[in-house]
């Protein structure tokens, strides 16, 4: 039943700069395929960084390992019949004049029942995560 879930990252740190990333799966488990994100990153006001990912949904953080990160990622149920989901986030470094943005869709295979957290590489070392969700 539900229909919205919100991702934040508050003062999300990692050892390597990577990308904060967001699984989706089903009873059958995770689906690390088929996902359509699109990452861009900005320095006042060019891109340094852009992605495309298949494996998950993501924020693209190039700014580096020291850089802490501020923001969501909301996930949108957007047809119940498909199990379709679309989503979109921001986040900003804090400690840079940096900013993130995503938006993307993946489809499941059954009824949304779980997500998972991760990193592209290396491990979170601060901050905190919360995840929202209604119906």
């Amino acid at each position: 039943g539900t229909k919205i879930i919100t991702v934040m990252f508050a003062g999300v740190s990692t050892a390597a700069g990577a990308d904060q990333q967001v699984q989706l799966g089903d009873s059958v488990g995770l689906e690390t395929t088929g996902y359509t994100s699109h990452s861009t990153g900005f320095d006042g006001g060019s891109a340094f960084a852009s992605s495309q990912l298949t494996t998950a949904a993501h924020l693209n953080n190039d700014a580096g390992a020291t850089t802490v990160v501020d923001g969501w990622i909301i996930f949108t149920l957007q047809d119940s019949s498909t199990n379709t989901w679309v989503w979109h986030g921001f986040a900003s470094a804090s400690s840079t004049a940096q900013w993130m943005t995503t938006m993307g869709v993946k489809s499941l295979s059954a009824e949304l029942t779980q997500l998972k957290i991760l990193l592209s590489a290396s491990t979170f070392d601060a901050g905190a995560v919360n995840i929202s969700y209604s119906g």
